[in-house]
């Protein structure tokens, strides 16, 4: 018989970690929820659990510590996931640079819930509430990804965007824009990697600076000129 996931969840509002102990029984795991951090570690040391929900917003406490003494375990075995509010965009950002491996925003959508869920657990429950997926038959068909996004702004060093699609610090992008031509740079494309990302909370919306790589001498200058004009 498979055994079932364990999830341990940290959330001081009393209504709101009922909820999600609720769901969470639903899709087919074992939870635990607790609203103190030193009785979430002494849980996470006995029950070793396969997940983490962490509520950023812990009273007298932060769950950025959560995350940061819980990646500084050699023996973590279980994915860490956020759960936030939707105007925290710097904390979240923050929570995925201490280790984070996703987020999750209230309120609860239980479809998107249980899809996130998917990526670091699986029970028959989650795989029914989770959007569908099939495989190719040999498991490997090319893909091309691209996604549109809106320049905020540029500097030598790299670009600021904001997209729809979150891109993950580290992230390698090829970035094709007009934006090239405008300034008078000597390419139409060029390679960028995430250097940081965060939420805007009033469009809902992804914020990112990429920093350009592996660009010539001659496009610096380019973009140095442009840069200086008035």
């Amino acid at each position: 018989m498979r055994l079932k996931p364990t999830v341990l969840i940290i959330e001081d509002d009393e209504g709101f970690r009922k909820i999600m102990e609720l769901v969470l029984a639903r899709f087919g795991v074992n939870t635990k929820a607790v609203a103190d951090p030193e009785e979430f570690l002494k849980a996470a040391d006995s029950l070793n659990p396969n997940l983490y929900l962490i509520d950023l917003n812990l009273d007298g406490s932060s769950g950025f510590d959560l995350i940061k003494t819980l990646r500084e375990r050699k023996k973590l075995t279980g994915s860490i996931v956020v759960v936030s509010g939707s105007k925290e965009s710097e904390a979240i950002s923050h929570a995925l640079e201490l280790g984070a491996n996703d987020y999750i925003l209230k309120p609860l959508d239980r479809v998107l819930l249980a899809t996130k869920l998917s990526q670091f657990i699986q029970t028959d429950e989650i795989k029914e509430h989770s959007a569908k997926q099939t495989e190719p038959t040999d498991g490997r068909v090319e893909v091309r990804l691209s996604f549109d996004g809106q320049i905020t702004s540029v500097d030598e060093i790299g670009i600021e965007f904001t997209s729809a699609t979150l891109s993950p610090k580290g992230t390698v992008l090829k970035l094709n824009s007009d934006f090239f031509k405008l300034a008078g740079l000597p390419v139409t494309e060029c390679l960028v990697t995430v250097a940081s990302t965060w939420l805007v909370p009033d469009t809902g919306r992804y914020g990112a600076y990429a920093e350009f790589d592996g660009v010539s001498a001659e496009f610096q200058q380019a973009l140095r000129n442009w840069l200086s004009r008035p």
